[in-house]
Order: C-alpha cells, then structure tokens, then sequence
C-alpha cells in the first residue's frame, strides 16, 4: 500500500514531536504498499464484499482498498521446458494457458477496484520487483518529503529495508485488514 497523501505522515509527525510522556496514546503504523503474491484470496474476498453489498441494496462501488496496493503475480510458473532458447517462451506460454481463469479474475480486479495495481506474470518475483520497481524510498508530494514503508505477504518483503525502506511481513488477513482498515 502507497500512501499518495503527504498529509497522513505530517500529521503523525506533528503528534509525535508534541507528544508528553503521560500522554497514554496507541499509535498505528499506516503501511505505505502491500505486495501480495498470494493475491487472488485478497481480491476474491474484496469481489464477495461487493458482491455482497449489492445483494443487500448498498453502493458496491465504495468497497475498494482504502490505500493503494501493489499485486505482484509471480509464483504460477512450472518448468516444464529447459536447456533450450525456447525455454523461458515456452513455459510462460504454458502458464497463461494453465492460469487463464485466474488471470482474468486479477486483471479485472485491477479494473474493478481503485487503487489496485497488478503487475503481469513474467516481470519477475515480487521481491525484485518491490526493490527495483515499486519501491520508491521517499516520496514528495507538495515540496514534503516522508519516506516510503511496505507490508506485504511474501517472506522476502524485508527485503526492502536494504533500501531505507521500512518493510514488514504479515499474514493474508493482516494484509486485508490494513487494505480496508488502515487507521
């Protein structure tokens, strides 16, 4: 999850520097991206709740992820062609037609639902790509600068922190929960 809002960290900031030690307060960590390789439970529940919304008359349209989220498609792929130039060709043509249904279902998700991106099968594993992709270090939105943070599914998600990136790994429902419940 991205925050795009600069206005989020500076209010957080400002509560920080005017905290006093008697003052009981629970701070959140808002998380900045979420990157799920195990995405299609995320956005199948998301789907049901629309869904579900519709059924009892409401506007299906306001169930969306209430921070920006990275969905990275990268652990679908079987080799079943190797030591050959065709290899790499071969085998992501055998997982589009393997994962047909599945696919479909994200790329509408990530029609569907603002802000949601999903990045295609074959840009490479979501660590790589959170590292050389995604992740943006600081970002400046109206001449204020605050650093990026990630929460994310996969086991290599801390691996952002090489970058100054604070990164942390959480569970599917954790990642849900921080989608629609971010405060």
């Amino acid at each position: 999850m991205r925050a795009k809002d600069w206005r989020w960290f500076s209010c957080r900031r400002r509560r920080r520097v005017t905290w006093r030690e008697k003052t009981p307060r629970l701070e959140s960590i808002n998380p900045d991206e979420l990157c799920d390789f195990t995405g299609v439970p995320v956005v199948v529940d998301l789907a049901s709740t629309r869904e579900a919304i519709k059924y009892l008359g409401g506007d299906q349209d306001k169930i969306n992820p209430l921070v920006p989220v990275d969905l990275v498609i990268d652990h679908s792929i079987q080799v079943d062609v190797a030591r050959s130039e065709n290899a790499l060709h071969a085998n992501m043509d055998l997982e589009f037609k393997r994962n047909k249904e599945r696919f479909a279902f994200l790329k509408w998700g990530s029609t569907t639902f603002r802000n949601m991106l999903v990045v295609l099968p074959g840009s490479g594993i979501v660590h790589q790509v959170n590292l050389e992709y995604l992740g943006r270090v600081v970002f400046n939105t109206e001449n204020i600068l605050y650093p990026d943070s990630v929460v994310g599914t996969d086991s290599h998600t801390t691996m952002i922190d090489g970058l100054g990136v604070a990164g942390w790994g959480v569970g599917g429902i954790e990642a849900e929960a921080a989608m629609l419940w971010p405060e």
